[in-house]
């Protein structure tokens, strides 16, 4: 059985959502594009350059033992703040 009312909806339901997404990643686009090209703030050193666990030598074990820092977690001076996925992102973004 079909609905021929319903079926017809269906496209300008989905152009419609289509045209929310679009008009979203557009937004975003303008308020965060211009800090793609920028250097690295505050932490962002310690974290990203400075971090053995984002260095392209480093294992995938080293990434989900380790905290966000690079230091094992059972280390004394370990922040014991544990972010494996954010860490593995690190690895996709340009160096400076």
């Amino acid at each position: 059985m079909t609905f021929p009312a319903r079926d017809l909806k269906m496209p300008a339901l989905r152009a419609a959502a289509a045209g929310r997404y679009a008009a979203l990643l557009a937004l975003c686009a303008l308020c965060y594009g211009n800090s793609l090209r920028g250097e690295f703030v505050h932490d962002d050193v310690w974290a990203i350059v400075n971090n053995p666990d984002v260095r392209p030598s480093a294992s995938l074990r080293s990434v989900f033992t380790g905290d966000f820092w690079g230091k094992r977690m059972a280390d004394n001076t370990s922040h014991k703040s544990y972010r494996p996925l954010c860490v593995l992102t690190f690895n996709h973004i340009p160096p400076n």
